[in-house]
């Protein structure tokens, strides 16, 4: 562990782009471990109001509104980081026209899916999430859909500006908004209340976001002409479309997963106990997913540059920092397993082993997760929704057919399909780093003699 962590402040030391990479990651992690810590001790507040079955269907309500605003985002947050970063200084003309074409297809894709929610609240409800229990808190919580969607394009936007004290400033602001209204709502008003305080707090969350964008629009000077944002739209296709596959499936995964479970006797109670496991799961994703955010507008600007040399040295700086974090949280949360647990309720004490298999599986995907990073700095967009459509369909093919009895089961599931998952990641991961040292080669014996 010392000569790891050794060898890690030596990468910041000596290299320029793993400063900037520690700068920016200062504020993103301290503004997600505040946010995610409120957010935590909220839900644990929340599982102690609601009853078991209740809370579970707050899971479920949560996780299917969640899919939605990714869908409904048509890729457009995915989009917006990546030519943010690459446009800012280079295109910035450019950068306007394919940021006008962004905010127009958010608008559509999160008022139809807010206005489908609405309209169908009563098949939803019933039909697909098995309860007839939640059709008024379907209808309560539709707005969030509108909310979320236009918040992740937003933070998107200033994540591709490397703006990440803003995005950690407006997300603590709304969060802090966020957890009086829900505990006093869902104290008064039940699972009615909780799902009336989730498109309050998307609401806080886009007001913040949307005043901090208007601050950098203007300090980068981003609002320029945008008549001929018509002509970016090829964009939809060669880069949005398969952004929404590869990063739009997860959420929709867990969803599912979740849905199959809703169906199966005992349902809502085995939803709580997963969506609890994955709150851990999230817990250890919280530095290296924030992480990530820095690490791709940094990767994509050095890419871009064609410094090969740099772009290695992040990607690997990246693995080794998520690792050093990761794996000793997963080792710590599994031993503390039964105390994590009985912060929630006595009756979730006996829920263990689906914990410690999400809190490993964290771990797993936290190291591979700066290869998809370095997926979607390169534009390999149509190789990243390929290996996440494997992984989805493989995680939701074992739940459907083999462990969709229990979360356990479905715990299990996760950690197989994500074992296959960085088998090949790490496959791409060779053969795009062999390619890196060949242009980094190139480049070198074709450079001029001093």
């Amino acid at each position: 562990m010392s000569n790891s962590l050794f060898a890690l402040r030596t990468a910041i030391a000596q290299s320029a782009m793993a400063r900037r990479f520690a700068g920016a990651a200062a504020w993103s992690v301290l503004g997600a471990v505040v946010s995610s810590g409120i957010n935590m001790t909220l839900m644990m507040m929340v599982a102690r109001i609601l009853p078991q079955d209740k809370y579970g269907q707050l899971i479920l309500l949560q996780s299917t509104l969640m899919s939605v605003s990714l869908l409904a985002g048509l890729g457009m947050s995915a989009v917006a980081t990546r030519y943010t970063a690459a446009l800012r200084s280079r295109e910035p003309e450019r950068l306007a026209r394919i940021l006008a074409l962004c905010i127009r297809m958010t608008l559509l894709g999160s008022v139809i899916a807010m206005l489908s929610l609405l309209l169908w609240a009563s098949p939803v409800a019933t039909g697909v999430l098995s309860s007839v229990d939640l059709y008024v808190p379907v209808l309560l919580s539709a707005p969030s859909v509108l909310f979320l969607t236009l918040d992740l394009y937003q933070k998107s936007v200033l994540i591709g500006l490397e703006s990440m004290k803003l995005v950690a400033l407006s997300t603590l602001a709304g969060v802090l908004l966020s957890l009086p209204t829900m505990l006093f709502l869902t104290h008064q008003y039940g699972l009615e209340g909780a799902a009336t305080a989730l498109s309050a707090a998307a609401f806080y969350q886009v007001l913040f976001s949307y005043l901090s964008l208007r601050h950098e629009r203007v300090r980068h000077d981003l609002s320029r002409n945008t008549a001929h944002w018509r002509g970016e739209r090829s964009l939809l296709g060669s880069y949005a479309l398969p952004a929404l596959i590869a990063g739009g499936l997860v959420g929709p995964a867990h969803w599912a997963v979740q849905a199959i479970l809703a169906g199966r006797p005992d349902g809502f109670t085995q939803i709580a106990i997963l969506g609890i496991a994955m709150q851990w799961f999230n817990v250890i994703m919280f530095i290296p997913g924030n992480a990530s955010k820095v690490v791709l507008p940094i990767l994509t600007d050095s890419l871009t540059g064609n410094d090969h040399k740099g772009s290695r040295s992040l990607l690997g700086f990246s693995i080794l920092a998520n690792a050093l974090i990761a794996i000793p949280l997963a080792i710590g949360m599994s031993l503390f397993a039964t105390q994590i647990l009985q912060l929630y309720g006595d009756s979730y004490n006996d829920s263990t082993l689906p914990f410690r298999l999400a809190v490993f599986t964290a771990a797993i995907l936290a190291c591979i997760g700066p290869i998809g990073t370095m997926m979607s700095a390169a534009s390999r967009m149509w190789l990243a929704a390929s290996t996440n459509a494997a992984w989805a369909a493989l995680y939701v093919g074992l739940v459907y057919l083999l462990f969709g009895d229990s979360a356990a089961g479905v715990t299990q599931a996760l950690i197989i399909a994500y074992v296959f998952h960085t088998i090949w990641t790490i496959l791409f991961a060779r053969v795009h780093l062999r390619q890196i040292a060949n242009a980094t080669a190139h480049s070198a014996t074709q450079a001029p003699d001093k």
